[in-house]
């Protein structure tokens, strides 16, 4: 079955992308979640795309969670057009900002 084989895949790279963060049994879960969740509800061709995203997101998500929200000091936030920019975090700490 094709959305299988999508599934192997979203779970091979999330393992890669969370090594050290969730273990290889917590993504695979993720992503099965994910899969049922998404299954019958958007188009076959979105389907990859999505599941990955959505496991992805959630996986995010409960880092976060654990963590506590991130911090962003205020001062290291560029300033536009007399206003602070709003400032983002990308997946693995990155900081950038949204326009």
């Amino acid at each position: 079955m094709q959305a299988t084989s999508h599934a192997d895949g979203a779970v091979r790279r999330l393992v890669t992308e969370f090594t050290g963060v969730h273990s290889a049994a917590t993504v695979a879960a993720v992503v099965e979640e994910a899969f049922r969740h998404l299954t019958g509800q958007v188009s076959a061709a979105a389907f990859p795309e999505l599941l990955e995203r959505l496991a992805r997101h959630r996986l995010v998500s409960a880092i976060v969670q654990v963590d506590g929200p991130v911090r962003i000091d205020p001062r290291r936030v560029p300033r536009r057009r007399g206003r602070p920019r709003r400032a983002c975090l990308g997946v693995g700490g990155r900081r950038h900002g949204r326009r």
